[in-house]
């Protein structure tokens, strides 16, 4: 009899995610199932599947292979898929069955894969050995055999295999369908034999192992077959055995040969299974059968001539190996004797000096070798520890080219476990397990501070400068129309386009208009100005402003203005609303009050007005603020390690894809997506005077205007 040792690993739960190692003993068979289920509602399916398997209780290949399939499609009507790996065990027999699982087989030295199934529902049914080891693994999991089966070469035990994969499967992703169970055989402790009461009790039971409340089965694998096929066999083995019953459909798979063939092993002596002609035969062990005298003697063997020979062949052999070790043996004698040789050509002091020397010399060269070994031994574990590190660090390094948020957020994560394993791994005093995990901990330190968003320049470079077009033009307003953008001094009373693209420039009179506050994009080819009221002004040389909406109380004491399609909406913070004029006919409307609860607005601290469909506000101590439909609606940053805390200059438009904020007391500018999260920061010397700001994300550029100066920053 054998014992059945099951040890499970199983990764974190997570909401769309479930696992479990289901071990359950009945009518003589043990049945171990590896359960991973995906999708909504993944935990309250588990518990089902769970609750048929044991409610079912297989008890040959007919009734595990229909299970595996029944509940297959039973999981995918509830919109889940399940990876499910069967086996059962008894009488020195097993079937396994697997989908979307696998399993390997360790046999003495070697491993190999019996099972790897994927959307068809695998069978094999055989014998096992004592000493092997059954790993089975759902689909999250099968990526971590070829790591299970290179430490298992490296000579490592169960127990260490497990503690090297756990982090690893806790730190994947999808953890929560990543479960594993090592089954190993071992000769019983002890064995006691009991009537047996019925279908969930055993006739021979086994001793315990701590911890455990039933007995272990045991096990033997002989023959294998994937349905595939039509194919009947029959079957003499009772029902209180797994019996050799096949589905109808199947097809027989030389196990010796595949395994052979995938590992390159020639003329191996291990046999994994035997053919399907030897039924449920388990192999012979040699043995060496001890005549008796009296069989000699029968035989002849005790005669005087062949004791006589043998005698003779046994005093050669001692004077033999007498030859070969006499010497050392004299000098060892001579060594404790206190007779003195005449032939003695060295002391016996300095024959003890000798010896000592030699006993120190082989004890530093087997410290020395135990040290080297124990060496190559952690930095192999180290390797393996941190893999999945590194795969994860690869992966993200991808990610971030196009969603570095998301990119910084795994990183994150993958930093914190990195973290735990150096703090958990520096109590044990592990030198070369703690410096493999401090040079990728290193790494993906430099990877966060590549991907971070934040960069820092002494000097931004010069996109334009404005005195080329005017040797005293001085910026007091700017804005973007199209591909154009557009400057203002006020002073002057004069206007500047500037095509971004080619750099060409056009100047357009505004002399009829008087203390021009504010400016922004109407048309295609015309902008809003805020001044003695509501002004547009067509960006071409000969052009002269027309009046939009002559002053008065709505606009008279606005200090902002922008448009959305047919709407103007200007800013007055005397009159503590927003007012918006309706183009109809090429007319404006009379203003309607936009801002249905005004109460939350800080009139006196705003400082830019921003509409993409949505109205964003920017204050003088670093708010940025959201309203739709009249109310304001809740908008937050998240990931900017420094929040705003002075002016802020917001610039967004129904085209851009984020928000751009100019911070010229913080000498940066920093870009947000319209759902809060930060995305990228640049500092420059550059930005401190600027005191216009805006984007054009179809040229890959900010824009920051201090005084005739146009700088560029790369988005």
């Amino acid at each position: 009899m054998h014992a059945l040792s099951i040890t499970p690993v199983v990764g974190l739960p997570q909401v769309n995610g479930w696992s479990q190692v289901v071990d359950r003993v009945y009518a003589r068979i043990h049945l171990v199932a590896v359960v991973a289920i995906q999708g909504d509602s993944a935990g309250s399916l588990g518990r089902d599947v769970v609750t048929q398997i044991l409610e079912q209780q297989p008890f040959n290949a007919q009734t595990a292979y229909e299970l595996v399939e029944n509940l297959s499609e039973y999981s995918q009507s509830r919109g889940c898929q399940l990876s499910l790996t069967l086996i059962l065990i008894s009488e020195g027999r097993c079937i396994l069955t697997s989908r979307f699982g696998s399993v390997w087989l360790k046999r003495q030295n070697k491993v190999g894969a019996l099972v790897e199934a994927d959307s068809e529902t695998a069978l094999i049914q055989g014998s096992a050995h004592s000493e092997d080891i059954f790993i089975c693994a759902t689909q999250t999991a099968h990526q971590f055999l070829p790591a299970i089966e290179l430490q298992f070469g490296q000579g490592f035990d169960v127990d260490g295999v497990i503690t090297s994969i756990v982090p690893a499967v806790h730190s994947l992703p999808e953890s929560a369908t990543a479960a594993l169970a090592f089954i190993n055989i071992t000769p019983a402790v002890s064995l006691r034999e009991s009537s047996d009461d019925g279908d969930n009790t055993y006739q021979n039971q086994v001793q315990l192992e701590p911890g455990l409340t039933r007995p272990r089965s045991t096990v033997q694998p002989t023959q294998s077959y994937i349905p595939i096929q039509l194919r009947t066999t029959a079957s003499d083995s009772s029902p209180e055995e797994v019996q050799d019953d096949r589905p109808t459909e199947s097809r027989v798979i030389d196990l010796d040969e595949e395994f052979s063939e995938t590992k390159n092993l020639e003329n191996t002596q291990l046999k994994l299974f035997s053919q399907a002609s030897q039924g449920d035969e388990v192999a012979q062990q040699p043995t060496i059968e001890i005549p008796s005298v009296n069989t000699m003697q029968s035989e002849g063997n005790l005669s005087p001539e062949n004791l006589k020979k043998t005698g003779s062949s046994i005093l050669k052999f001692l004077v033999n190996i007498k030859s070969k070790v006499a010497l050392p043996f004299i000098l060892l004698s001579r060594l404790f004797s206190k007779r003195t040789y005449v032939d003695s050509r060295q002391s016996k002091k300095f024959l003890w000096w000798v010896i000592g020397g030699l006993i120190i010399v082989a004890g530093l060269l087997g410290s020395g070798g135990y040290y080297l070994w124990q060496l190559k031994n952690q930095r192999a574990f180290a390797e393996e520890l941190v893999a999945p590190f590194v795969t994860q660090l690869q992966q993200i390094q991808v990610v971030a080219e196009n969603d570095p948020v998301t990119a910084r957020q795994e990183l994150e994560a993958a930093l914190s476990n990195l973290v735990a394993l150096q703090a958990q791994y520096s109590e044990t005093g592990q030198a070369p397990v703690i410096k493999k995990i401090d040079e990728v901990l290193a790494q993906v330190r430099a990877v966060q501070q590549e991907i971070s968003g934040r960069d820092q320049f002494s000097e931004l470079p010069i996109f334009y400068d404005l005195r080329l077009a005017s040797s005293d033009f001085v910026t007091s307003l700017a804005t973007r129309q199209g591909d154009k953008a557009v400057f203002i001094d006020s002073q002057k009373k004069q206007l500047i386009v500037l095509d971004l693209a080619s750099k060409q420039i056009n100047s357009v009179a505004i002399e009829s208009i008087d203390s021009v506050t504010a400016v922004s994009p109407l048309s295609e080819e015309a902008i809003a100005a805020l001044a003695n009221g509501v002004f547009s002004v067509a960006l071409t040389a000969d052009s002269q402003p027309a009046t939009v909406k002559e002053v008065g109380d709505s606009n008279r004491a606005a200090t902002l203005i922008n448009t959305f399609g047919t709407y103007v909406y200007v800013f007055n913070p005397e009159k503590r609303n927003i007012y918006r004029y309706s183009e109809v006919d090429g007319k404006y409307s009379d203003p309607i009050g936009w801002l249905q609860a005004p109460l939350g607005v800080p009139f006196e601290t705003v400082k830019s007005l921003m509409i993409d469909g949505d109205v964003w506000m920017s204050t003088s101590v670093g708010e940025i603020l959201k309203f739709t439909a009249g109310k304001s609606t809740n908008f937050s940053i998240t990931g900017m390690e420094e929040p705003f805390s002075s002016t802020v200059f917001l610039f967004t438009q129904e085209d851009t894809t984020n928000l751009y904020a100019l911070e010229p007391e913080k000498k940066r500018v920093v870009i947000i997506s319209k759902t809060g999260q930060f995305i990228r920061e640049v500092r420059s010397d550059s930005l401190t005077s600027a005191t216009n700001f805006f984007v054009s994300e179809q040229t890959g550029k900010a824009f920051a205007v201090s005084g005739s100066i146009v700088y560029e920053v790369a988005l």
